[in-house]
């Protein structure tokens, strides 16, 4: 049966590589190669030897997508993309989500308010905007008004406080000109015309 030959620590300290009969075998990170209590002379399977590279590969995958998951609230949608991007094994890809789940990583609800109150805070919008964003994001209908209902949004304040802090943008156009800018801003961030009208009106 194959024997390794050799153990040597990587770059990252993390894993380690593991030689057969003389030969590079693959790399594995510290706690499999604990839990298989790998050490210079051991005897595996050919089995054996694949199992630990899959496990190894998992594990591998895992600490990239933690440190991903773990800056900020991300949806399932993103997390599909991370996958594409990345190459993930379609093998790897539900225990993967299980995972995120378990630790508290992957929750569209919590995505959803997350990216609410950023945009509250630093870009406001329209709920219809904010509405279509989510979408984008992959969020289910029910999840995102759901989660809108427990925001107190008002299109009206909101374009209001946003309309006076913008304004001066446009106080070198003339009067027609000055209100196509506005109206043509204001629909991109997703407010109604009868709000925009409102709010010019006043």
């Amino acid at each position: 049966m194959p024997i390794v030959t050799k153990l040597s620590p990587q770059k990252n300290k993390i894993r380690v590589n593991v030689e057969i009969d003389g030969k590079y075998g693959f790399g594995i990170d510290l706690e499999n190669l604990m839990k298989w209590g790998i050490k210079v002379g051991a005897e595996y399977s050919h089995d054996q030897i694949n199992q630990m590279i899959e496990k190894g590969e998992y594990q591998k995958v895992l600490n990239k997508l933690l440190s991903f998951a773990s800056l900020r609230p991300r949806s399932s949608f993103e997390i599909n993309q991370w996958f594409n991007r990345k190459k993930v094994v379609i093998s790897f890809r539900q225990e993967l989500v299980n995972k995120l789940q378990r630790l508290d990583f992957l929750d569209d609800a919590k995505f959803a308010a997350w990216w609410v109150e950023q945009r509250m805070q630093f870009k406001p919008r329209g709920i219809r905007a904010l509405k279509l964003e989510l979408l984008q994001k992959g969020i289910d209908r029910e999840v995102i008004d759901n989660v809108l209902s427990k925001y107190a949004l008002d299109d009206t304040k909101v374009l209001s406080e946003l309309y006076e802090r913008s304004k001066t943008k446009w106080e070198r156009l003339s009067g027609e000109k000055r209100k196509q800018k506005v109206f043509s801003y204001f629909l991109r961030k997703g407010f109604s015309l009868e709000v925009i009208k409102k709010i010019i009106n006043e």
